[in-house]
């Protein structure tokens, strides 16, 4: 648990936390699959819509607003730039 926690806020350290945020909500869809492969439990339609919902919220996370750019991380404190 440790490790994670140190990987996890590595990655908010390079990538900014909005980005790493987005990516938290993949942790039940992959306990489901360890589950499935490990442990030979099954995998029910709700936990495929689940997943796929889950997947769908990150891809809309990622896409940039129409008509707009990305903001950079230091765009805020500089907006001339």
């Amino acid at each position: 648990m440790a490790v994670a926690n140190v990987l996890v806020f590595h990655a908010i350290k390079l990538l900014g936390p909005v980005r790493i945020s987005a990516f938290q909500f993949l942790s039940p869809a992959v306990a489901v699959v360890v589950g499935a492969l490990w442990l030979r439990e099954a995998i029910r339609f709700g936990q495929i819509v689940g997943g796929l919902l889950i997947g769908a919220g990150i891809l809309v996370l990622r896409v940039p607003p129409e008509g707009g750019r990305r903001r950079a991380r230091g765009d805020a404190a500089h907006p001339s730039r």
